[in-house]
């Protein structure tokens, strides 16, 4: 009887520690930053289309070129993550999508916006596989996973979702840059 029950507690997953839920917080907020970028762009459209004059056709590329690569490299993205690792990934992911963040509430013409979208798509494309199995390999109970997915999964959401009133607030007082610029807290000109 009692080789039964030692088997069976070898057998279970460890539990999360605090760093496991640390990191969790950390990739949920990766992952809350990118939503709201996907919904703040409607809302600063006109603004932007103010400032940089863009043809019909830039302001659509403007809008939609990021989620495009985002959805074209995500699988290529995931097997480097295989390759170089997924932490690295990670890491190189957002340092870039900051640094593009950065450069995109500064541009000057359509053209560079639309050059600097396409990066910012690109960089997301990292975050997420990379985001999605960290949370295997942070989390191998299966109970404390769906725990992991459930709260990944609703600060996505809840990026969505809050994406536009942020963006009116922001809209409402400070110039279109600044939407891009929120996670430097960058001074408003």
């Amino acid at each position: 009887m009692k080789n039964i029950e030692h088997n069976k507690n070898v057998d279970a997953a460890p539990g999360a520690t605090w760093r496991e839920w640390f990191g969790l917080g950390a990739l949920s907020l990766a992952v809350f930053m990118l939503a709201t970028d996907v919904t703040v762009l409607f809302l600063a459209m006109p603004s932007i289309a103010a400032d940089l004059t863009p043809s019909a056709t830039q302001m659509l590329w403007i809008i939609h070129i990021g989620e495009l690569l985002t959805v074209g490299f995500v699988l290529t993205m995931g097997r480097l993550g295989d390759k170089i690792g997924r932490r690295r990934l990670l890491i190189i992911g957002i340092s870039v999508y900051g640094l593009a963040s950065l450069m995109a509430a500064f541009s000057t013409a359509a053209w560079l916006l639309i050059a600097i979208r396409a990066l910012l798509g690109i960089a997301t494309a990292t975050v997420m596989p990379s985001t999605m199995s960290l949370l295997r390999s942070m989390f191998p109970e299966p109970k404390q996973f769906s725990v992991a997915i459930a709260i990944n999964l609703s600060a996505f959401s809840a990026g969505m979702a809050l994406g536009p009133p942020m963006g009116g607030l922001l809209l409402d007082y400070f110039w279109w840059g600044r939407y891009f610029s929120l996670m430097f807290r960058l001074p408003s000109y």
